[in-house]
């Protein structure tokens, strides 16, 4: 529902809000995908296959970037 449904607006002020609400509603959206690429950022990208075999000095490398970062 609109917020000019609930009122009698004239013509022009019903396109302003269509307008206005289409802008938040893209804002929204937008701050949705800058989240998810926060997210997936802040996940270390071999964090789903990492190795048990792995180097204690490469594991302790990628953490202190992961530190400073």
């Amino acid at each position: 529902m609109c917020l000019s449904d609930l009122y009698d607006f004239t013509p022009e002020q019903r396109i302003a809000i269509a307008r206005l609400e289409h802008l938040r509603a893209m804002r929204s959206y937008v701050q949705g995908v800058r989240n998810a690429i926060r997210a997936d950022l802040s996940m270390p990208a071999n964090a789903g296959n990492a190795s048990l075999c792995a180097e204690p000095a490469a594991a302790g490398a990628a953490f202190s970037m992961e530190t400073i970062a």
